[in-house]
């Protein structure tokens, strides 16, 4: 779903238009035509509709360079393993999360608050996030840049304890991705 001509929306489940698995929060696409970085990677049930969403929105798919992880839990970095692997990707991450993700060729479950998750029914008893290795870990104050848009990475724990948002300025025109940092009607879950 084209937002602007460099946002799209390319994932989102039960409260996201219902464009991938029910399970998913929002993946986006920022593109400049000539890179492309999906922000978040859905649950990892059913990312294939995440890459044909991408594609149905006319986005080459050979532009598709990064994965930038607003936060390590499963709706949001579930994927991450396929998408690295579908499109070759560098995986971005928020400081000091590389070890949860992929730390022995296992997810640190206490960490990104998959057993917890699990426990409250969040996911099935089955579910799990497969590894992925992340190239760079973001901190507050630093600069990502896909092709000749840069996002700016800003430090907001709570809802996890390593959550990054990003911040996005096109055509003097200022986009955030906060990837659970609030949610409709301004509810705020902190774990």
């Amino acid at each position: 779903m084209k937002l602007t001509d460099s946002i799209h929306i390319v994932g989102g489940g039960l409260m996201g238009f219902g464009l991938s698995h029910p399970g998913d929060w929002y993946v986006y696409a920022v593109t400049d035509g000539e890179e492309t970085a999906l922000i978040d990677a859905g649950v990892g049930m059913e990312p294939e509709r995440i890459v044909a969403n991408v594609e149905a929105d006319g986005i080459d798919p050979d532009t598709v360079k990064y994965l930038i992880l607003t936060h390590c839990h499963g709706d949001h970095a579930g994927g991450g393993a396929y998408l690295r692997k579908q499109y070759r990707l560098k995986v971005i991450a928020p400081v000091d999360t590389r070890g949860w993700l992929h730390e022995g060729r296992t997810v640190d479950e206490d960490a990104t608050n998959l057993a917890r998750a699990r426990e409250a029914g969040r996911y099935p008893a089955s579910y799990r996030v497969e590894p992925v290795a992340v190239a760079r870990e973001v901190d507050d104050g630093e600069e990502i840049r896909v092709g000749n848009l840069r996002l700016h990475t800003l430090s907001t724990p709570g809802h996890a304890a390593r959550h990054m948002r990003y911040i996005l300025e096109v055509d003097g025109k200022k986009y955030m991705f906060g990837g659970d940092l609030v949610f409709a009607g301004g509810l705020v879950v902190l774990n």
